[in-house]
């Protein structure tokens, strides 16, 4: 599982492919949303992504996004939930998750 320290913002690259045929695949619509996975706190919900021109596509998680939401943790679990559309009503969900660490707890070494 990834980490990143706290307020790092983080790329998310999605590369779509036919699972079939291994081609190319461009999405309509990418829409995403990002949880704390021990709280449950919603950090962002429904994000759209509609400007979309090749199979690859980039979702920007906002260093603000990746704040601790309890000081007393030494960490915390993000996890970003994406559905992608597709013409012919067809789509493709995945989750990412990731931890986030805790600058309060981090000695350097």
């Amino acid at each position: 599982m990834k980490e990143v320290f706290e307020r790092q913002a983080v790329i998310l690259r999605l590369t779509h492919t036919d699972g079939k045929t291994g081609d190319d695949l461009t999405p309509t619509k990418v829409t995403w949303s990002l949880n704390d996975s021990r709280s449950g706190q919603a950090i962002r919900e429904n994000i759209e992504i509609t400007s979309i021109v090749s199979n690859v596509v980039d979702i920007e998680i906002l260093s603000a996004d990746n704040s601790i939401i309890t000081d007393t943790n030494v960490e915390e679990e993000k996890v970003a939930s994406i559905r992608s559309e597709f013409s012919g009503n067809s789509f493709a969900t995945k989750e990412y998750t990731y931890k986030v660490k805790n600058m309060g707890f981090w000695t350097p070494s």
